[in-house]
């Protein structure tokens, strides 16, 4: 076992844990042993009161969790009352209509069991009740569960974007152009940008300058290579957005936060970060740039993967 496989297995146990004490601590605050009527189905519940991952990780495990539904011949709802409206940025489809209340949700213990969908297995769901789902582990059970399944079918029965977001999209130039995509994270290494990880930052300003250097000489190689494509980049380190040259490459204007975090122009955060999805999701072929020993991310693998992009992940 290497020791980035230890270290996966590590933070597994330590999320399935936290995840019972999570799930205990919502039975105790919310539900009761009493009988109601209620809608059936699979709810993916983003609770105020919780602590979530980013946009991708939220996003992936409500495709995956549709795609279970569908299965097992359920409905799906998403109710999202964490940080943001989700209804702002995506609207349901014309073939899903996923949008219920949080008054649509049956705390009777009879009715609903809290399920935690963890690593690679599949949540277990036995009977026609209500199945709540609160924690995740997103890419451990959607990696396995869908690799071979139509991201874009999932996605285009599910979701459309909002009036607001579609404005938002159209004042891009990008946007409707023939482009490839590039991300790089840095997660603290070059700005403070999030809570709860932190990449190890460089020792000097030498030493800041080298790996600055050294992304955007990686970041130039493949516009370099792509010369019939507009080459979009994307950073979560304002830092190295500045560096960057715009007349090899372009940005998407606006605040860089991390969409969990209420900080700064947090709306006009969370706003970018759709934007961002939506013209990776558009993109003819995405590149990840993965630092050495720094926190992978799985932001752009899935609208590259909605989008039928080609996705190549270069290791520096």
């Amino acid at each position: 076992m290497n020791f980035r496989t230890l270290r996966y297995s590590i933070q597994k146990i330590k999320l399935q844990i936290k995840s019972r004490f999570i799930i205990k601590k919502l039975y105790n605050k919310y539900y009761h042993n009493g009988k109601e009527k209620c809608e059936e189905g699979i709810f993916i519940i983003f609770d105020k009161d919780l602590k979530y991952t980013g946009l991708a990780d939220r996003l992936y495990i409500c495709l995956g969790l549709y795609w279970v539904s569908k299965k097992k011949n359920l409905p799906f709802y998403i109710i999202h009352q964490n940080i943001f409206n989700i209804k702002e940025y995506l609207n349901p489809s014309s073939s899903v209509n996923w949008d219920r209340g949080p008054d649509k949700i049956s705390f009777s213990k009879r009715n609903s069991k809290i399920i935690h969908c963890c690593g690679t297995k599949g949540p277990s769901l036995n009977g026609k009740k209500q199945y709540h789902i609160y924690t995740y582990t997103a890419l451990g059970f959607l990696h396995d569960y869908l690799e071979n399944i139509n991201y874009s079918e999932l996605w285009n029965e599910l979701f459309q974007p909002s009036d607001m977001l579609k404005s938002a999209l159209i004042k891009i130039p990008s946007y409707n152009k023939d482009h490839i995509s590039v991300h790089l994270r840095f997660i603290n290494a070059l700005d403070s940008f999030e809570e709860g990880y932190d990449n190890s930052k460089p020792s000097s300003e030498c030493e800041k300058n080298k790996l600055i250097n050294k992304c955007l000489k990686s970041v130039y190689k493949i516009a370099d290579e792509n010369p019939l494509f507009i080459t979009v980049v994307f950073s979560d380190s304002k830092e190295f957005i500045n560096r960057l040259s715009p007349q090899i490459v372009e940005v998407i204007p606006g605040e860089i936060t991390h969409i969990s975090f209420k900080t700064g122009n947090a709306d006009a955060g969370i706003l970018k970060s759709f934007i961002d999805f939506f013209i990776i999701m558009k993109s003819k072929r995405v590149f990840q740039i993965a630092i050495h020993k720094f926190h992978a991310s799985g932001f752009s693998r899935l609208p590259a993967a909605i989008g039928g992009a080609e996705f190549k992940r270069i290791n520096l």
